[in-house]
């Protein structure tokens, strides 16, 4: 049986607005660091705003940054971030999730934050006395 070639475009064109829309994922371009005299600071450049997570481990040693809702572009460096409070930084993927595993000092914590334009999250690392 063969339809009218106006009656298949209308199904079809009907057919599209029913469909779930995807929202993409944003982009992770870069991670950048800077170790100054009173925070380590990463900053993640991200094409649109993002939500994170932070996971810290039980000796506060180890946090893991989650950001949702991101995919790394390709290409993206491996981080070699070490500063007198971050020792050590690494990146991986899962699905529309990075995750970014710092190794902190002794005695240091992590606190986060995010910028509007452009979109960004950073993540201090700071003395553990150091104020919220």
């Amino acid at each position: 049986m063969r339809f009218p070639k106006r009656l298949t475009t209308l199904v079809i064109a009907s057919a599209l607005f029913v469909l779930p829309v995807t929202a993409s994922a944003a982009s992770l371009s870069s991670m950048r660091f800077h170790s100054g005299g009173e925070h380590d600071r990463i900053v993640f450049d991200l094409s649109e705003a993002a939500d994170y997570e932070l996971d810290t481990s039980a000796d506060g040693r180890t946090v893991t940054i989650v950001l949702k809702g991101v995919r790394a572009q390709s290409g993206l460096a491996k981080p070699s971030f070490h500063g007198s409070r971050v020792q050590s930084a690494s990146w991986s993927e899962k699905g529309s999730e990075v995750y970014v595993t710092l190794k902190l000092a002794a005695g240091c914590k992590v606190q986060a934050g995010t910028l509007a334009k452009p979109a960004r999250i950073f993540v201090d690392a700071v003395p553990a006395s150091a104020g919220s």
